[in-house]
């Protein structure tokens, strides 16, 4: 996922939090230990402990008064019964309650509780969905607006990943390094600092307090001399460098790369 510019990913920063709630919250998973990461080309989120399934609910749902859920003749009317169908219920096990002088009708639901991995597979699209940007387009036969074009899509819970779909791309384990120095897919799991390290290995900080704060700086091995020599692939620009150097018994010093 890529965002426009440093100013939008603070942005976003600064709205993931309540929009995280506002879709995670409902579903009694009780997220724990909430993380965002967020830099040009990804938006990560990472929660350190769910619940493994929603807790078994009985649920009340007031409906319509009673006056309203009968006609003249005694019949149930298209609100009571309207009421009945969308709670999942028999009309005629609903119950009649007093409130304050009145009778109303209630339904009664015990709701069994659903394995997270599917909740998470219903609402990680919502989320994502949500997410407001001053700018955002479509691409091919896509129909979902984003800020750029959806490439990959990594959403685990464990080791174990989650079915869902956004912007046309499924999910999976696998996650995307430095475009040109770790080109090949990166899987990845749930667990934050392996996450985070493994990415690191990918050449990739994801962790944008570490960019800020210069921990970041890119190690030894990110520098074009650790690229691939383009006559031999096998081979990196440094070490061609040095099998020159042995040859002809002289100091070698690349002073500029050109492309």
């Amino acid at each position: 996922i890529t965002v426009f510019c440093s100013a939008a990913t603070r942005a976003l920063l600064a709205d993931l939090p309540e929009l995280f709630r506002k879709h995670f919250e409902p579903t009694g998973l009780d997220p724990q230990d909430v993380r965002f990461f967020v830099t040009p080309r990804r938006i990560a989120v990472s929660v350190s402990a769910v619940s493994v399934n929603q807790a078994d609910q009985t649920i009340e749902a007031k409906g319509p008064p009673m006056k309203i859920a009968r006609d003249a003749d005694g019949n149930w009317t298209k609100a009571a019964l309207g009421f009945a169908a969308k709670n999942g219920i028999s009309i005629d096990d609903a119950e009649v309650r007093e409130i304050k002088g009145a009778e109303y009708l209630f339904a009664c639901i015990d709701r069994t509780g659903r394995p997270a991995v599917e909740v998470l597979a219903e609402v990680i699209p919502e989320f994502f969905g949500a997410i407001h940007w001053y700018k955002t387009m479509r691409w091919a036969s896509e129909s979902t607006p984003f800020v750029r074009p959806v490439h990959w899509l990594a959403a685990v819970l464990g080791d174990a990943v989650i079915p869902t779909e956004f912007a046309g791309v499924r999910s999976g384990n696998q996650s995307q390094g430095h475009r040109f120095l770790a080109p090949q897919p990166v899987a990845v799991t749930a667990e934050r600092e392996v996450y985070l390290q493994t990415l690191r290995e990918a050449y990739v900080y994801v962790d944008q307090d570490e960019i800020e704060e210069g921990d970041a700086r890119p190690p030894a091995q990110i520098s074009l001399m650790q690229q691939p020599f383009i006559k031999n692939s096998s081979s990196s620009v440094g070490e061609m460098v040095k099998e020159l150097a042995a040859k002809v018994g002289e100091n070698v010093r690349v002073v500029r790369f050109t492309r």
